[in-house]
């Protein structure tokens, strides 16, 4: 409570969530950090929704600006950068709306859409980019936990077995961040 006090004015400015505006939920969501403190989703008066994170949240703000550097590169790419405020310790991040696709457009510029932030993910070796880390916005695919940036395989065993070294490769390949459709184990289906 003392941090949303504190940070009043930096929310307004950013979130444009006056600080009049009271909470009427809270919602606890996502892993635990820093001592068992948990990520937070505040509902206000108005309707709007906040995430707070208990932990750093540099990666996220990081990354938002990753995408903003492509979207400056590539004007008509126009990928979904959410708005951060990073405290060191805790941060502030805007809450993703779920929403449906509406029409063939919609969906035929959210998977390319999907399709450069999959690269831009593999880029930097991220991981774990489905289910609930990935929320659907209208024709934006929005990640919303990057906790599994930058990740590194410490493994590597010259004496794998083939099938050891071919599920090692497969992980390597943007297949294992998660998004694309892999097939269940077992399954004769593709």
């Amino acid at each position: 409570n003392f941090r949303l006090i504190k940070d009043r004015y930096i929310i307004n400015s950013k979130f444009n969530i006056s600080k009049n505006d009271k909470i009427v939920s809270v919602q606890y969501s996502g892993d635990t950090h820093n001592n068992g403190r948990s990520v937070l989703i505040l509902e206000f008066k108005t309707g709007k929704k906040l995430v707070y994170k208990p932990r750093n949240v540099s990666i996220e703000n990081g990354f938002q600006e990753y995408i903003t550097f492509f979207n400056q590169k590539l004007p008509n790419l126009n990928l979904y950068s959410l708005k951060v405020v990073d405290r060191l310790e805790y941060g502030w991040i805007e809450f993703v709306y779920f929403k449906e696709l509406k029409n063939k457009s919609e969906s035929i510029s959210y998977y390319k859409k999907l399709g450069v932030l999959l690269s831009i993910v593999h880029s930097i070796n991220g991981v774990d980019i489905f289910f609930e880390n990935l929320i659907t916005s209208g024709d934006n695919p929005i990640i919303i936990d990057l906790e599994t940036m930058f990740h590194t395989s410490i493994e590597n065993n010259k004496t794998a077995s083939p099938k050891n070294s071919l599920q090692n490769f497969i992980n390597s390949s943007v297949i294992g961040i998660g998004i694309l459709p892999q097939p269940n184990r077992g399954s004769d289906e593709m």
